[in-house]
């Protein structure tokens, strides 16, 4: 009799009260708040007045959304009244990212939602973009203005610094790339995107830091170009090789973006050297703010750059930034010591050093944006942008320590005439010398 009776009151006496969540998957951009809708499910107990729902965001999905609810109140009419009792809960994109919160009651977790957030400065993003592409395109078109086919002619005859600067950028930076997301970092996602970025050919960057050290413009255009044509065979190669290793999905090879920087690359270059062919004074005045100009870009891009990616600085960690630097920094290393053991010129082994770790950025971000749904794109292209703001860094002190030592120099002799070299004989005076073309000049 005792047992039927327990038999009888127990379905009364314990909950089975549970969460179902309806709003299953929520897409939020940056800023933006959403709701969750969640509904009361179950049998309460007979003297159950109310129910709590508990709100609880994974840990590593509390830099990503945030709620000022950590839980929802159910009444007692809710639970013995209402067949279809839901509660809002509001939500809010803080950074981008995929957020996973659960719902219990309990203490058991009964219902889980995923939450999406996504950038949402697409519209500036696509104003510096192109005032960023007009500023290259026009410093691209003063470079060809600046170019000396005669020289360009000599390393295609005997082209020691391009096949230098293939060593180093298609066998040594893709797998140094690997191998130092594999040993800095669990993240699978910023392997993928450092990897990438190893990968690609070199850019406009590499271009404007030769020019702005005094490197040799010409072979660096050159390289640029063949390592451009090259990146068409030797990016789906490596992809084929170490993809599998750190994906499951399959990367697509945007092609044409590669075709398009190829492009973006002739096109400024043959119109400059049209311009110096057809109005040689004028590319002679264009030389006067060549590097003035450069600098104004490379400025440009790092700041307004910067403040529109701003959120990525947010998703970085310290492994991150450590391994961008590394292999930012063994990069120039690398191609100047190769570029050495291949006897080059001071000149040429600046325009190898800079072409091996500057790599085309944008070829990487493409390919990982038509490779993965939104924000996984984002978040894998947080390596390559990461390596790229640090790519610079080394680069801007080399720049200002430059700058430092002219100025010393010239307030020590005196302000030295830039068409003319210094040099300093036993007795510690200065000379000038005038150069070999005015000498030839003064004979004639």
């Amino acid at each position: 009799m005792f047992y039927l009776l327990i038999c009888l009151l127990y379905p009364a006496l314990v909950t089975s009260l549970g969460v179902e969540v309806l709003t299953k998957e929520l897409k939020l951009k940056m800023g933006e708040t959403g709701v969750v809708v969640v509904k009361l499910t179950g049998r309460p107990m007979l003297y159950e007045e109310q129910a709590t729902i508990d709100i609880l965001i994974a840990d590593n999905s509390s830099h990503v959304i945030e709620t000022q609810e950590k839980s929802t109140l159910f009444t007692r009419d809710d639970i013995w009244i209402s067949e279809n009792a839901t509660r809002e809960i509001v939500f809010e994109g803080k950074l981008l990212g995929i957020g996973v919160v659960e719902f219990s009651i309990n203490g058991k977790v009964t219902g889980s939602s995923t939450i999406t957030v996504t950038s949402n400065n697409k519209v500036l993003g696509s104003i510096f973009l192109a005032i960023m592409t007009a500023m290259i395109i026009v410093n691209t078109i003063n470079m060809g203005a600046q170019l000396d086919l005669q020289v360009v002619k000599e390393v295609m005859k005997k082209p020691v610094g391009p096949i230098a600067g293939f060593i180093c950028q298609f066998m040594f930076m893709p797998g140094f790339s690997f191998l130092v997301g594999y040993l800095y970092t669990d993240d699978m996602l910023f392997r993928l995107g450092l990897f990438v970025l190893g990968c690609c050919p070199g850019g406009n960057g590499s271009n404007f830091w030769t020019l702005l050290l005094g490197g040799d413009i010409n072979l660096s255009i050159v390289m640029t170009f063949i390592s451009t044509i090259a990146a068409l065979g030797m990016m789906p190669l490596w992809i084929f090789l170490v993809a599998p290793f750190l994906t499951e999905g399959s990367l697509r090879i945007p092609f044409q973006q590669l075709i398009s920087s190829l492009v973006g690359l002739i096109l400024p270059i043959a119109f400059g050297i049209f311009i110096r062919w057809k109005w040689l004074k004028f590319a002679q005045k264009l030389e006067k703010i060549i590097v003035p100009f450069t600098l104004l870009t490379v400025i440009f891009i790092l700041t307004a750059g910067v403040y529109i990616n701003l959120f990525i600085f947010q998703l970085m960690t310290g492994t991150m930034v450590a391994a961008g630097f590394t292999v930012a920094f063994v990069g120039y290393v690398f191609g100047a010591g190769f570029a050495w053991l291949f006897r080059l010129k001071k000149e040429q082994i600046i325009a190898v050093s800079i072409e091996t770790s500057f790599q085309n950025g944008s070829i990487a971000f493409v390919l990982l944006q038509i490779s993965f749904p939104e924000p996984l794109g984002e978040l894998a292209s947080v390596a390559p942008v990461a390596q790229l703001l640090l790519t610079g860094l080394p680069l801007w002190l080399v720049f200002f320590a430059i700058k430092l030592y002219k100025c010393y120099r010239n307030k020590k002799y005196g302000e030295v005439p830039t068409q003319e070299k210094v040099t300093a004989n036993e007795r510690g005076e200065v000379q000038l010398e005038e150069k070999e073309e005015n000498n030839e000049n003064d004979d004639k």
